[in-house]
């Protein structure tokens, strides 16, 4: 069968209405929904209070990097059918944003708060790595947040420090290139 436009038009627009109904009947207001919620605002509280003001715009930079790439890596797994996320904050994408908007951008600024060099920095993205695919994600899969379908432990592991690496690699050029201008 050939499909056409119209046909991808018309199967998105009842997936839309789909997903809308089932967000409303089966994540608003449930107590996943609420745990979604204060794992949005919580960490970024908590952040706010120890992250170092006088770097500032670095910090940032490298939040806003991992939290780009985690949203990119995140549509690419959910659109490979690599992994799904049963319940939603708002349903608006297929991918989990509480994670890639707070948990992931927080822990890359962390390390990259803490550990300047890259020995260092490395040796604590291999931890965080390994405990984001062996701690993290068998967590939110226990709390039915999180579904594998297609997908591994040491690979989430190894996507953590690959992000990771480009997280500090890209940061750490850009605020080079603004030294030199």
């Amino acid at each position: 069968m050939k499909y056409t436009y119209q046909d991808l038009l018309d199967a998105r627009e009842k997936l839309s209405e789909i997903t809308y109904t089932f967000w409303l009947e089966h994540d608003l207001f449930t107590w996943r929904w609420w745990f979604l919620l204060a794992m949005l605002i919580i960490p970024w509280l908590i952040w706010w209070r120890f992250w170092d003001k006088a770097r500032f715009k670095t910090i940032a930079i490298a939040g806003l990097i991992a939290m780009t790439l985690a949203v990119f890596f995140d549509d690419l797994g959910v659109n490979t059918m690599s992994w799904s996320y049963p319940y939603q904050l708002v349903r608006v994408a297929g991918r989990l944003n509480v994670i890639d908007v707070t948990v992931i951008p927080i822990m890359f600024m962390i390390l990259y708060q803490y550990f300047s060099k890259w020995k260092g920095y490395f040796i604590a993205l291999l931890v965080a790595g390994a405990f984001g695919g062996y701690v993290g994600e068998p967590f939110l899969k226990w709390l039915d947040l999180y579904h594998k379908l297609d997908w591994t432990k040491w690979q989430s592991a190894l996507s953590y420090i690959g992000i990771g690496i480009m997280v500090k690699g890209i940061t750490d050029w850009l605020i080079k290139q603004e030294k030199h201008t």
